[in-house]
């Protein structure tokens, strides 16, 4: 099935020819999304016309970069459905929102006998930190597991909530599988049982649509470089009921109100949890993606990347030695791949050879894989910029790499 012409893939100037030669084939959107035209014109007019620091200054450079800084802070607010943007906090990225809740509420949570409950599909950003504290506080770190479906076994997770279990952490989607697990569901048990729950949303954010006050969750956490945005810039939510139970997470200048020589008065949130100079061209930059998504429409964007996820789903289907390791109900477009018993890097380094940028190794998520009992694995990710022919490529790259290798290993015997 040919998707209809996909205009939008003009935006990204990292596919054009007229920049990276004979253009390239990007199949590695779970890591790192692209950066449309717009989105790097934002970040350059920051240092081009203003270049100054938010809530500091009283001139006028200092007031706009504000402005802008906290209307990004707005529409993060409205694009995931949330009810008050003082409930959003900018970060450098996920892995650092994780760590933020981690230190600045679950740590004054847990006593020891107390559990943290997590899935085996986790990004190790949603493992380590919890190893840690649990390491710190003498408690339990526990592991939900996966049907043959490579969804998470719900029955499992609901006999691992116990009277014990103080904190939940569930990936939305995951970066290996795709998969595309029932937050709403398992948030909404969670509030029944009288849990807390957090959700890393970092493959949902740019794929399916959020609603913040559907889900209910407790903390929702996402980076700005896997929804066409600038790296260096992330997302943490929290639920309002919750913001003055956190202490600061550092401290300094921006998230005071009035320092003398013994104490400190911090101020309310975001700003006790942002303090420092932060990353304004990324936030900037984040509000341009933001309304970039918003423009092209995210059933657009849901239609083309459905579109090149079935083509790619028939024709990986067709090549012999090449085998799939994900078969989950509700999915995005990320295939983890065995390539007969080649070693992903490898395949990685050959398909560069190619034009062609793929993934491979463990993926942030070695439980998981050595779980599966597959290993390093080569994944392919998509994003609705990919299209048919480029899969036509890759398939091509694919059988010649499948050919030499046989070739090799029959002169080698």
């Amino acid at each position: 099935m040919k998707c209809k012409n996909n205009n939008l893939r003009l935006d990204f100037p990292v596919l054009s020819e007229k920049f990276q030669g004979n253009g390239i084939i990007y199949l590695d959107s779970a890591a790192t999304s692209l950066t449309p035209m717009s989105v790097i014109i934002k970040i350059s007019e920051y240092y081009y016309k203003y270049s100054s620091n938010i809530h500091r200054g009283s001139y006028i450079t200092s007031m706009i970069v504000s402005d802008l800084y906290e209307n990004t802070r707005l529409d993060v607010c409205r694009y995931i459905g949330a009810k008050n943007s003082s409930d959003i906090i900018f970060t450098k990225g996920a892995t650092e929102s994780i760590n933020l809740v981690a230190s600045s509420f679950v740590n004054d949570q847990m006593f020891m006998s107390d559990e943290i409950l997590i899935t085996i599909m986790e990004h190790h950003a949603n493992i380590v930190p919890w190893q840690e504290l649990c390491r710190e506080k003498g408690c339990s770190l526990k592991y939900i597991y996966l049907n043959k479906s490579t969804d998470i076994d719900v029955n499992n997770l609901l006999l691992k909530i116990t009277k014990k279990t103080k904190f939940i952490s569930l990936s939305h989607v995951s970066n290996v599988l795709g998969t595309v697990n029932p937050i709403r569901f398992l948030s909404l048990y969670a509030r029944i049982k009288k849990k807390i729950i957090m959700v890393d949303g970092s493959q949902a954010i740019s794929h399916i649509k959020v609603n913040i006050s559907s889900i209910d969750p407790d903390f929702y956490v996402f980076s700005g470089h896997k929804c066409y945005g600038p790296t260096g810039i992330g997302v943490l939510y929290i639920k309002e009921n919750l913001i003055d139970m956190m202490k600061p997470y550092q401290t300094g200048g921006g998230g005071v109100l009035s320092v003398n020589f013994k104490n400190t008065d911090f101020a309310d949130a975001p700003q006790k949890f942002e303090v420092g100079t932060p990353n304004i061209s990324g936030v900037i930059g984040f509000k341009e993606s933001i309304q970039y998504i918003n423009r092209a429409g995210l059933g657009t964007i849901s239609s083309f990347e459905r579109s090149v996820m079935l083509y790619t789903e028939n024709m990986l289907s067709n090549i012999k030695s090449v085998t799939t390791i994900n078969f989950p109900r509700k999915r995005i477009g990320i295939f983890p791949l065995k390539i007969g018993n080649i070693h992903p890097h490898d395949v990685s380094t050959i398909l560069d050879r190619e034009g062609i940028a793929v993934r491979g190794g463990f993926l942030c998520a070695e439980p998981l894989l050595n779980y599966l009992r597959t290993g390093p694995v080569t994944r392919v990710s998509l994003s609705f910029y990919n299209n048919n022919d480029e899969i036509d490529k890759l398939k091509n790259s694919l059988e010649k790499l499948i050919r030499i290798f046989a070739y090799d290993n029959k002169r080698s015997k």
